[in-house]
């Protein structure tokens, strides 16, 4: 049987709650085997670098991940000494599991809008399939033309991720946190 790897690339700079649940729901609506998460060691689309180290990044995606046995880390773009662009990854991953390997490219609908600007895109479609988690609110509507219509992979996949249902308490007072001295 083929290996269905899914790659879910990110500065997570922290990794966090969201991340995660979008890895899973692309390992559920996808029936993956794999879902790597690749932290990018020199994020080359980001005005500002990250404020935790590469290696810290790293540690906080490995612990995160660890409870769940689909959820992989992928440490080469943090071991590059260079930019790290997905298309050079997802060449790498392609030459390493075979052309019969079926190979996701996951992104969130915020990163599809930016797509036509990273570098070789359309190539991006050639090695991989595509599948695009839309956040609550995100207007499909609002992808540019040339990311939303052109370069289409051979099978792609757009499903909306449900929004989290959120419990609010009240913040605890000073006065129970620490209480007055005696």
């Amino acid at each position: 049987m083929n290996a269905r790897v899914g790659v879910f690339g990110g500065t997570f700079d922290p990794v966090h709650h969201a991340h995660l649940r979008m890895a899973r729901a692309f390992a559920d609506e996808l029936a993956l085997d794999e879902v790597r998460l690749i932290p990018a060691g020199q994020p080359y689309h980001r005005q500002e670098g990250p404020r935790a180290s590469a290696a810290q990044r790293l540690d906080m995606v490995k612990l995160a991940i660890a409870a769940d046995a689909r959820l992989t880390v992928d440490e080469r773009e943090i071991r590059r000494h260079r930019p790290a662009y997905t298309v050079d990854t997802l060449r790498e991953l392609r030459a390493e599991l075979g052309a019969a390997a079926e190979l996701w490219f996951l992104v969130g609908g915020d990163s599809l809008a930016a797509l036509s600007s990273w570098k070789d895109w359309r190539e991006l479609f050639r090695l991989a399939n595509l599948a695009v988690a839309m956040r609550p609110g995100f207007d499909p509507a609002a992808l540019p033309p040339k990311s939303a219509k052109s370069g289409r992979p051979a099978k792609y996949l757009i499903f909306q991720i449900e929004r989290l249902p959120v419990q609010s308490a009240p913040w605890p007072s000073r006065r129970s946190i620490c209480p007055p001295p005696a």
